[in-house]
């Protein structure tokens, strides 16, 4: 039986809330990378279970029903919007379980779409979001899931969310490309989390990189740089900087989440698919890529600091229901999993993620978000 003891905490003056420009941010910091998923050898042959669910709190249908989680050193967070005019927070441990109450916060009813969720240095960054007019406020809470500190509307100006970065020390790195094809801007917003809870932003407007297109950045940081990496480009604490790639790297890349000095470790890959070579390198912070003549094939282990992810693939069902699988280098390594519960309605909002130990399946099913751990052997 779920023991709800919920707090309604108000948040009034979230409407009210005004957003500035603000001084460059202070460095965000190297955040305590979170443990990786397994890598290959501990999950050859593997075999997963999905086991009893977890009941978090009551949550509404359609989007922005399932949870979402974020983990920190010792412990984690679970968010979902239960309700219009509501956001939901629990504190939950790494094997899924609620060490807390639910938290309720209120929040203008078209502000309650959880657009991500990071764990800081002892504090979490909770992002809201509405998609008319756009709008995304930032909020600092404390482990506990109470806030802390008052809520902040992001500049966004004419642009929608791309990506927001993993979680830095202190922050974390929005990129937003245009809205409409005549914005011929990428905004790129620095979020700091000061110890107090208080939010600050920054904010720099380059020329679009690819304009037309949605681009999707990958972020390293360092004690003093956050560096976020286009196929053509790179973005230094905010300054876009002309960076081509390789032509024999056609099948993407992959760069080091963290870097120290001048020097971020990059892999790319030849071809995409399954045939592709790898090639080592390093990523300058002057936009110069260099790497290795000799290349890997895609099934070797790779090198440290790069590690094997395992990803999973949601699929749901014609008439309702969801099946899971995991992947590993583009290769199906497990069978189909169909999730056992009936009446699931968050679809392709279904998620598994890693939570340092094991995977843990969110879903909302039966006007409830739920997660389930989902142990591998």
């Amino acid at each position: 039986m779920l023991v709800r003891a919920v707090a309604l905490v108000a948040v009034a003056n979230l409407m009210h809330a005004t957003a500035v420009v603000a001084k460059p941010a202070p460095p965000l910091g190297v955040h305590a990378p979170a443990p990786l998923p397994p890598t290959e050898q501990r999950v050859r042959a593997r075999s997963c279970a999905v086991t009893p669910p977890v009941e978090l709190g009551p949550t509404r249908d359609g989007s922005g029903g399932a949870p979402r989680v974020a983990f920190g050193a010792r412990s984690g967070l679970a968010g979902w919007s239960p309700r219009a005019n509501r956001l939901a927070l629990r504190p939950i441990d790494r094997a899924g379980n609620p060490t807390g109450p639910v938290v309720e916060l209120d929040v203008p009813a078209d502000l309650d779409l959880v657009e991500g969720l990071r764990a800081l240095d002892g504090v979490y960054l909770v992002l809201l979001s509405a998609s008319v007019p756009t709008r995304v406020f930032a909020l600092a809470v404390a482990p506990t899931g109470a806030p802390i500190g008052e809520p902040l509307q992001l500049d966004i100006g004419e642009h929608l969310i791309d990506v927001v970065s993993d979680a830095a020390a202190h922050g974390v790195v929005v990129y937003a490309g245009g809205n409409h094809p005549n914005e011929r801007t990428a905004r790129i917003i620095t979020i700091y989390v000061s110890a107090d809870g208080s939010i600050s932003q920054s904010i720099r407007d380059v020329a679009d990189p690819e304009p037309g297109t949605r681009a999707f950045p990958q972020f390293s940081f360092s004690a003093r740089h956050a560096v976020g990496v286009l196929p053509e480009h790179i973005i230094v604490d905010g300054q876009l900087r002309q960076s081509p790639e390789d032509p024999a790297i056609t099948g993407g890349r992959l760069i080091a989440p963290t870097f120290v000095g001048d020097k971020i470790q990059i892999v790319g890959f030849t071809v995409r698919g399954d045939d592709g070579n790898r090639r080592y390198g390093t990523l300058s912070l002057t936009g110069k890529r260099r790497y290795e003549r000799m290349e890997e094939t895609r099934t070797d282990p790779p090198r440290p600091p790069f590690d094997d992810e395992v990803r999973w693939v949601v699929n749901p069902q014609d008439g309702g229901g969801v099946t899971i699988v995991a992947g590993l280098r583009g290769k199906v390594m497990e069978r189909e999993i169909k999730l056992p519960w009936p009446n699931i309605t968050s679809g392709n909002e279904t998620r598994i993620e890693w939570t340092g130990s094991q995977e843990l399946a969110l879903y909302a099913a039966g006007k409830k978000a739920q997660l389930a751990p989902l142990p591998c052997k």
